[in-house]
């Protein structure tokens, strides 16, 4: 828990009792895994007051996954079932209490759930924001990231070419996934024309917020099929922000689908490093450094085996 705005230092492992109770549709569940997200670092430390206002003391994490311990009355779940889902009152704990829970299915492992509700709200947004079709051709910025991997994966599967700037360590990752890798920095625009090789693009979709809209709307016909989730700029400029509405947001049972393809062995997620709780102030400090290349996750002490076969 945090009893203030800060960095990593400011978090504490700290003894109390378990969630509430469950009421409504909500379990409490035992924690098996909890993964971090950018966000996570922001509203520590408090640069997104505004919007999503801490009550101290907070426990931080949204994202979840874990074995039933409780269900409300009008849950559809039962002690002992495997769920996944957004945490209600922060994840970063032994237990947490999922307020639209989903079932993980078999062959899914805890930290694959656990990597999902954030990442794959956004991901599935994002894409059906692109509005791009098969036969397309889509730049993603971030294409390696949480949130540009499913985004690119999704896109292959529908017949759409992507291109993706990427670091220097990850040009195999996007082509495994099936994108075209061009660096990113300075001279990314020039790399993105030389790989579409004279194509159109159709859309852009930047996962970074790293101020790529500008010379990303140079590259399609219209500002509009730039769509930013992490750049405000977006509308001053004619490009597309999403997230902004709460009514823009993806049902959290769409997310469920997500899991379906892990199982199916039609979607990869790719799991960085798993810390025990005691190492959470760790775990923070290297998301906020961006060391990751992949999901970093959280497991409780006494945490259960991570797949169901």
């Amino acid at each position: 828990m945090y009893e203030q705005y800060g960095g990593p230092e400011v978090l504490q492992i700290i003894e109390t009792e378990a969630s509430a109770d469950p009421t409504g549709i909500e379990v409490r569940v035992r924690v098996a895994a909890a993964s971090l997200n950018p966000t996570d670092a922001k509203i520590r430390r408090g640069e997104l007051s505004e919007v999503f206002p801490v009550h101290f003391p907070a426990t931080p994490g949204v994202d979840v996954a874990g074995t039933v311990e409780v269900a409300a009355d009008g849950s559809q779940f039962h002690v002992g079932d495997r769920v996944f889902g957004f945490a209600v009152g922060g994840s970063n704990a032994d237990t947490a209490i999922i307020a639209e829970p989903l079932s993980i299915p078999e062959g899914v492992s805890f930290e694959q759930a656990s990597a999902l509700p954030t990442a794959g709200e956004a991901a599935l947004r994002a894409y059906r924001a692109t509005a791009v079709a098969d036969g397309d051709l889509l730049v993603i910025h971030g294409a390696t990231g949480a949130i540009g991997s499913i985004v690119t994966q999704l896109a292959v599967a529908g017949g759409v070419t992507v291109i993706g700037t990427v670091g220097e360590n990850d040009d195999d990752v996007l082509s495994e996934l099936g994108g075209k890798p061009v660096r990113y920095g300075e001279g990314w625009l020039e790399r993105v024309r030389n790989a579409a090789n004279g194509r159109r693009v159709d859309a852009v979709l930047d996962t970074s917020g790293h101020g790529v809209l500008l010379d990303s709307i140079t590259l399609v016909d219209d500002p509009h099929r730039v769509v930013t989730l992490a750049d405000m700029s977006a509308m001053s400029l004619g490009a597309t922000f999403t997230g902004m509405s709460p009514t823009d947001r993806v049902a959290t049972s769409e997310v469920a689908a997500l899991a379906d393809m892990i199982a199916g062995g039609t979607l990869r997620i790719d799991i960085w490093r798993t810390y025990p709780l005691a190492q959470v102030r760790q775990a923070h400090a290297d998301l906020e450094a961006g060391l990751n290349q992949g999901k970093i996750i959280l497991t409780p002490v006494g945490a259960p085996s991570t797949t169901k076969q």
